[in-house]
């Protein structure tokens, strides 16, 4: 109740004679014009769905013109696993202006309104899967995921493992399946409950799919989601490490005598021999937005204190020159008028924080003091985030 209240307070901004604000839930079916105009790709019953499921406890940002939606951008809520910790993170989506509005900074004021919102909300972070990497940079967002996608090759279909479509009783056991398989292996992912399977089940179900649930005797050892239209596309093929051979034959199987190609996208589980024409995409693109809360989230390998300075064009109370401790149990955080180490833009140390190695251009920032300290700050960097509204 705590985030809806935050999020809607209906502010209002004028510019030029705009009103940019956030909507009332009862006004979010208001933006469905300016979806359905702007993502043509998407069905009318993915869109169904969208609005019948997303928009009952998200937020939407728009620039307004009279009853008129000229842009918007939809955040979207998730529990998002950080580490060792679970995070509300506002995933933004629906990104979108009339063509005619375009380019006249609607979304840039957006946008901002969207940062000073999560920001009073105590969010340490929030993300989008960009359509152009090169918009989002403007707003300091670093790409930290990449998706790799491939087409299945002719393969056997036989094997010793089941299959089924998952029902509402399957959710409890899928949802700790997940959690434990995904957690071994991952810093940053969407928590899996069951209310999560329900959604993507009705989300894959839109597109004309599901969710499978992959079986050895009555031993559940993986899943994965599927839609259909002019191919079938998989999504997050999740197994057991002994299984990363067999579930390639499981798929086969269950689309045995489909003429259409299976693209396969996010298989990390499987082994990438199986796959053709594989490409890599830049899938997520992540940003700082409470500088106080991140840190917080935030281990070393042995103990580090390190003076930044930090600069954000968006977020004015991440601006200023602070004193971090870190070890592996507690982090200290404050303001300080010492003489920063290094200095930051707050892009910059959010790549420091969720690159597995450090990016070239701190490098370049520091001497090889410092640099040892920035390396001992645990990272952020395997992620597993495959959810697109």
């Amino acid at each position: 109740m705590e985030e809806k209240m935050l999020f809607k307070n209906n502010k209002k901004k004028k510019e030029d004679g705009k009103q940019i604000q956030s909507l009332s839930y009862k006004e979010h079916n208001i933006t469905r014009p300016l979806w359905e105009t702007t993502f043509e790709e998407d069905s009318k019953e993915f869109i169904d769905y969208y609005y019948n499921n997303k928009v009952t406890d998200n937020s939407i940002w728009v620039a307004k013109e009279g009853d008129l939606i000229l842009s918007m951008a939809q955040l979207n809520p998730y529990q998002i696993h950080l580490g060792l910790s679970i995070v509300l993170a506002h995933y933004i989506v629906g990104v979108a202006t009339l063509e005619e509005y375009r380019r006249k900074g609607f979304m840039r004021s957006i946008l901002a309104a969207c940062f000073e919102q999560m920001y009073k909300n105590k969010e340490p972070f929030t993300y989008l899967m960009p359509a152009k990497e090169e918009y989002y940079t403007a707003f300091d967002f670093v790409t930290v995921y990449y998706q790799k996608s491939g087409i299945l090759l002719e393969t056997s279909d036989e094997t010793e493992l089941t299959f089924k479509n998952a029902s509402e009783e399957d959710f409890k056991y899928l949802a700790w399946f997940s959690e434990e398989v995904l957690s071994e292996k991952y810093k940053v992912f969407v928590n899996r409950e069951e209310s999560y399977y329900q959604m993507i089940k009705a989300q894959y179900e839109a597109e004309h799919g599901g969710i499978i649930c992959v079986y050895h005797s009555d031993l559940l050892v993986g899943y994965f989601f599927y839609g259909e239209y002019e191919a079938i596309e998989i999504m997050e093929p999740v197994c057991l490490d002994t299984y990363r051979d067999e579930l390639v034959h499981v798929i086969a199987k269950k689309f045995k005598g489909c003429e259409k190609q299976i693209r396969v996208t996010a298989f990390d589980f499987l082994n990438e021999d199986a796959f053709k024409n594989i490409t890599t995409k830049p899938t997520v693109m992540t940003r700082i937005v409470s500088l106080d809360m991140f840190v917080k989230y935030l281990k070393a390998s042995e103990p580090v204190k390190l003076i930044l300075q930090i600069e954000d064009q968006f977020i004015e109370q991440n601006n200023g020159i602070f004193e971090l401790y870190i070890d592996d149990n507690s982090t200290e955080f404050e303001r300080t008028s010492a003489e920063p180490e290094i200095k930051l833009s707050i892009s910059e140390f959010t790549a420091l924080c969720f690159y597995e190695i450090l990016p070239k251009g701190i490098e370049e920032k520091a001497n090889e003091y410092v640099i040892n300290k920035l390396n001992k700050v645990s990272k952020f960097h395997s992620i597993f985030l495959n959810e697109f509204v």
